[in-house]
């Protein structure tokens, strides 16, 4: 019985620990552990944007997201694609990225610089502004 009642804490704690910091952003997107997700057809949350996403805003066609990254934590050797190979380089070298992710096709347009953000959000007509959700993250330096 003690065994049962201990396994049961353990998964608790477990499962409130993989949850981490959550927000539901509505038609099937969310934030959880500083990650962009979406939930596919299958019932099945896909990344979307990885990690430290410190500021975000919405509206009913698109997500704006600004991320900040310690390059030295990008890791460089599990890729499911060229494309998530091709972000994670760019992501080792440059600590600020932009994102703009159209709600209705699931489109993602990033990362981005600066001006390569304000220039997309021009020409998509994007009326938003990057609002702080998160404190940037205090990484240890490696050794």
């Amino acid at each position: 019985m003690l065994k049962k009642i201990m396994c049961f804490i353990l998964l608790g704690i477990v499962a409130a620990g993989c949850h981490g910091d959550y927000m539901d952003l509505g038609d099937k997107y969310s934030l959880g552990n500083r990650c962009l997700c979406h939930t596919n057809d299958r019932g099945i949350d896909e990344i979307l944007i990885i990690g430290d996403i410190v500021k975000l805003d919405l509206n009913d066609s698109y997500i704006i997201a600004y991320q900040e990254v310690n390059p030295d934590y990008v890791e460089h050797d599990h890729f499911y694609s060229k494309e998530e190979e091709r972000i994670h380089k760019y992501m080792s070298t440059h600590p600020h990225n932009y994102w703009i992710v159209d709600k209705k096709t699931v489109k993602i347009y990033g990362p981005l610089t600066k001006e390569a953000f304000d220039k997309s959000c021009d020409s998509l007509n994007i009326n938003l502004t990057l609002k702080r959700i998160f404190v940037s993250r205090q990484y240890p330096p490696l050794s």
